[in-house]
């Protein structure tokens, strides 16, 4: 196994690791009530880091690898600039946002949180890009550092609150806040900044918005989906139900590590795959990955959908027994979420983004309009079975985009 690939493992392992043990430890401190509160509000950062992901990750990854030596570092330099625009607005919009919502809906009591939950989706931003960076540069040493300061940083401070039983919804954001900010202060001391003229910066935005719109869409209507969906289970089965499904989320997390690991290193590896011999070897890498991480994704799946109620408690206690077979459920849509991965790459690497949006459209569409009888018969289970559907449309879609796409 390449040496970079072993240390993006080892980055994403950590790092999902630490997610699992904050959730879970988040959910035991605050009770499932309130957890569920947390949850929603973390969707809303989760909302517009997607848009980041639309508008500059996925960019930077697929299409930074493919750049001239000499302006490699302009090009990086651009995205950084892109990327700090980009944090700005959005933490505006979750600050008015939430203000906003808390003078339509004094019971939420969100505005208490508006400016603090505005910080911490701006550090949580700029990490997040730094540590991209790092992989596209091929730098996977210091982006697992990056991450250690981050994601270790915030384990250390919640296991430090807990100590002192002072932790709460606040504290949790603050700790997120300052450890992703201490990551940012080191990492940027390695950027590798230069200087470039305006019509490289006009170029690669044109490019990046070419490449990035579709993606954008894609991102609004999948977390639309998303947002639709949580609110059906509020309205339909109460706030518990969404603590529930978070929980089995956090559960799943171990999953994260080949999911977004592949999203660290294979975006770059494909471009340059591409970049170099074409779409046929590009053909044979994104079979190669489906292959061997669908194999892995398998086994994890198995062990976790297995024995579901162990699961909860060991990790939840009491609380969340009798939700096993929602974890069950929930594994199945975690094997079907896979196999979008490689299709999603093997698009976006040739600039293609617009069969994402569609076989969002349609996988959309279906789903939601099964989405409130199927909670409203079969509870959980009914919302974890649309979610089954709307992952299995886009995998048939993308996969006959793709082929077409390579044969062309």
């Amino acid at each position: 196994m390449p040496a970079h690939l072993n240390w993006t493992l080892i980055d994403q392992a950590m790092v999902s690791l630490v997610n699992f043990l904050t959730g879970v430890l988040v959910a035991r401190l605050l009770g499932i009530e309130s957890f569920g509160f947390f949850a929603l509000l973390w969707t809303i950062l989760f909302f517009f880091s997607g848009l980041q992901i639309a508008f500059v990750l996925s960019p930077l990854l697929s299409l930074g690898t493919q750049q001239a030596t000499e302006q490699a570092d302009s090009y990086y330099s651009v995205v950084l600039v892109q990327q700090l625009l980009f944090a700005i607005l959005s933490s505006l919009c979750i600050f008015a946002g939430l203000w906003f919502s808390n003078w339509l809906f004094p019971a939420w009591h969100t505005a208490p949180y508006a400016l603090l939950l505005a910080l911490t989706s701006f550090t949580y931003q700029l990490q997040d890009f730094i540590r991209r960076y790092f992989f596209t540069l091929g730098n996977t040493h210091s982006a697992f550092t990056n991450d250690v300061i981050s994601y270790l940083g915030q384990l250390a401070g919640l296991l430090g609150l807990y100590y002192w039983q002072i932790i709460s919804i606040h504290a949790v954001l603050w700790v997120t806040m300052l450890s992703s900010l201490l990551a940012i202060v080191i990492g940027l001391k390695r950027f590798r900044w230069q200087a470039w003229e305006t019509h490289f910066f006009y170029q690669v935005t044109q490019r990046h918005w070419l490449y990035a719109r579709w993606l954008c869409v894609s991102v609004l209507l999948e977390r639309s989906h998303d947002a639709m969906m949580k609110a059906v289970i509020t309205a339909v089965l109460g706030v518990q139900a969404v603590g529930v499904f978070r929980a089995c989320q956090n559960v799943l997390g171990v999953t994260h590590v080949l999911l977004l690991a592949l999203e660290n290193f294979a975006p770059p590896r494909a471009g340059r795959v591409y970049i170099h011999t074409g779409k046929a070897s590009l053909q044979q890498y994104l079979v190669k990955l489906t292959r061997y991480g669908g194999a892995v994704m398998a086994v994890i799946v198995l062990l976790l959908g297995g024995f579901p109620d162990s699961w909860l408690y060991w990790f939840y206690g009491d609380e969340f027994e009798g939700y096993g077979a929602i974890l069950s459920s929930y594994a199945l849509v975690y094997f079907l979420v896979f196999f979008l991965s490689p299709l999603k790459i093997g698009l976006r690497v040739l600039e293609n983004t617009r069969p994402l949006f569609y076989a969002l459209l349609w996988a959309t569409v279906v789903s939601l309009a099964i989405l409130y009888p199927l909670t409203v018969w079969l509870g959980l289970q009914g919302t974890l079975l649309q979610l089954c559907l709307f992952n299995a449309i886009q995998v048939a879609y993308l996969f006959v985009a793709l082929r077409l796409q390579l044969k062309s």
